[in-house]
């Protein structure tokens, strides 16, 4: 959970620390006084983008800082594990830090560690849940409610749906080769044309990995022969044979080596530089019959240079066309030739994709009935227990459904049906989604946006039994959408086409607390879910909430008396003047100033005593 939170120079907040403790808490104050701010900075905090405007004016820097205890989080320990030490994962506490610069630059740490974004918001999302003001509008995007149905089912689909995505991909894989054969046939005959002149060109060069450092090395020495030959011999001559002078190296180093095997003679402790001498003497002696050797090898031969430049300038051509290194040049030339073979076996290619793409949309179909059984009967338990939550929330008529439909699509008589682009269009964009399983804070964020789906296409027309042909989507064939009637007599409608703001609050903390048992995130954090209601509905909003509190740590922030009075901790936000500027300052409240809070939130004076004995009556209802 969180334990505190820190914030230092970030807009009016000049030095904030707030203590968290478990259960519901609650933050009330006036519109303006820095409740979003403080929530700013634990968004800012958990990965979301910095800016220098958020640094506080005259500072140059802004910082958040909060304290996690991962008691109940095993997930982040591991994740910590594998960012930094192995120990951390044993860690039983993780301090993140957030610094912006007045310039906007920014920089995470986790534990003291450097952190990237990415890390930062990871983490967060295995923390903390942030729900803003405005985010139970997200319940009206209906490509949500099949992502929200699926967490709910969880494991029960989880098999179903895996197994169909691995279906899915390969389909996609077997559309996407039979699109690239199914071409103008001038245009293949002109292809082929083109590969087979590519992999005889490379074919020819007979082409050996690291011959063009070896003909380099070759071209230069019989460019230089006559250059070499001169200094190889002056060398050989001035070290041991001296036909152009009367002594030599050899010579000079045995008449050393004389003198030394003298005095050795009388002194022994001399024989280690006699020994070395002689070593010398014979390096020396070998040096000079390898350079004769090397003199004697070389010939001007105009014939083998022309040769060898003409090698050269081969393979610099085929460079430019195909690669930088004759490795590239050979990779390329087998990728050729393996296009060439496709092309010119590609009936039969086609033949077998077509086969296998048949097959294929047989169990296809099959996994994507199996899947949708399990929707069926976790859209009736879902239905049921959102109900059960929304009567609680004083919606004792509604009636809330979980709908199951499926999209027809024009089969073609070619391979697959194409809109837009890559075969997807702008509904299938919509609908495409992430792969990698989803939090319930995901889900329910506004933030999230879906991700493009797989190469391998994103819908495809698939024939069902009955005639019938679908459209089918890698979570599979099923379009969900919530209906709800609300009050009796009414036909069950879209949700996005009749519930009101205070009707989709209460949704969205029903589906909250519907989804608590699944989702396994400890913080759960509402700015002002009390949008459009009041009276009774926020009474039973706070039962609803302290109720969320007895199995996550909850925190709010509200302008209703009846949601702060269930609270197990209070937190009064306050905007002040010191010494000419305005500061938000935050103080957790005792028994007595609550009441004084409350009456407050009610309307009324903090001094009536009708507001105050309506305060106190609240409380006690808690």
């Amino acid at each position: 959970m969180l334990v505190r939170l820190r914030i230092k120079n970030l807009a009016i907040i000049d030095d904030l620390t707030l203590d968290l403790s478990d259960g519901f808490t609650v933050l009330t104050g006036e519109t303006g006084a820095g409740k979003s701010i403080i929530l700013g900075a634990l968004n800012l905090v958990l990965g979301e983008r910095a800016s220098a405007e958020d640094v506080r004016s005259g500072c140059d820097s802004a910082e958040v800082e909060a304290l996690f205890d991962l008691s109940g989080s095993p997930q982040v320990r591991e994740l910590l594990g594998e960012m930094g030490p192995s120990d951390a994962s044993e860690t039983a506490e993780l301090v993140v830090r957030r610094e912006v610069s007045a310039q906007g630059r920014s920089r995470c740490l986790a534990n003291g560690r450097l952190a990237t974004l990415a890390q930062v918001r990871t983490i967060g999302d295995l923390l903390v849940d942030l729900h803003g003001q405005h985010q139970h509008q997200s319940l009206l995007r209906v490509e949500l409610h099949r992502e929200i149905l699926d967490d709910f089912a969880g494991d029960s689909i989880a098999p179903d749906l895996n197994a169909y995505r691995a279906l899915f991909d390969r389909y996609g894989e077997a559309m996407r080769r039979l699109r690239a054969l199914d071409r103008d046939e001038r245009e293949i005959e002109r292809q082929k044309g083109i590969l087979e002149f590519q992999v005889d060109e490379i074919r020819k060069a007979s082409l050996e990995p690291g011959e063009d450092e070896r003909l380099e090395e070759e071209r230069r020495r019989l460019e230089h022969a006559e250059s070499l030959g001169r200094s190889t011999l002056g060398a050989t001559d001035l070290l041991y044979e001296g036909e152009t002078q009367e002594t030599t190296a050899a010579d000079l180093f045995g008449q050393a080596k004389n003198l030394v095997a003298e005095a050795a003679r009388l002194d022994p402790s001399l024989e280690p530089e006699l020994r070395r001498l002689e070593s010398l003497h014979s390096e020396l002696q070998d040096v000079a019959r390898s350079l004769r050797s090397y003199a004697d090898s070389l010939e001007h031969d105009p014939e083998r240079l022309a040769e060898v430049e003409d090698r050269v300038h081969l393979i610099r051509s085929l460079k430019r066309k195909y690669g930088a290194s004759i490795e590239e040049i050979l990779a390329e030339g087998a990728r050729f030739a393996e296009e060439l073979h496709a092309l010119t076996h590609g009936r039969e290619e086609q033949e077998r994709l077509e086969t296998e793409r048949a097959e294929l949309e047989k169990k296809m179909v099959r996994a994507a009935e199996s899947l949708s059984a399990g929707r069926r009967e976790a859209a009736d338990k879902f239905s049921r227990a959102l109900s059960r939550h929304l009567k609680d929330l004083e919606m004792p008529s509604v009636r809330f459904e979980v709908r199951l439909d499926r999209e027809e699509a024009a089969r073609s008589a070619g391979v697959d049906e194409v809109d837009g682009v890559d075969g997807v269009d702008e509904v299938d964009r919509v609908d495409r989604i992430k792969r990698s399983p989803r939090s319930t804070a995901s889900t329910l964020s506004t933030s999230s946006t879906p991700s493009t789906v797989s190469a391998a296409g994103g819908a495809h027309a698939i024939p069902f039994p009955g005639g019938a042909t679908y459209r089918v989507h890698e979570w599979g064939v099923d379009q969900v959408e919530f209906l709800i009637s609300p009050n009796p007599g009414e036909e069950l409608k879209a949700l996005r086409r009749i519930a009101s703001g205070g009707e989709l609050s209460r949704i969205m903390l029903a589906l909250k607390a519907l989804m608590s048992a699944q989702d396994q995130v400890p913080t759960l954090v509402f700015d002002e879910i009390d949008t459009g209601i009041s009276g009774k509905t926020g009474t039973r909003v706070g039962e609803k909430m302290a109720a969320l509190g007895e199995r996550r740590q909850v925190v709010c922030i509200t302008h209703l008396p009846q949601i702060a009075a269930r609270a197990a901790s209070h937190f009064a936000v306050r905007k002040v003047r010191e010494k000419g500027r305005t500061l938000t300052r935050v103080e957790r409240l005792d028994p007595k100033d609550r009441v004084g809070e409350i009456a407050r939130l009610l309307g009324g004076q903090e001094e009536s005593a009708l507001a105050l004995r309506h305060a106190r009556e609240l409380l006690a209802q808690s």
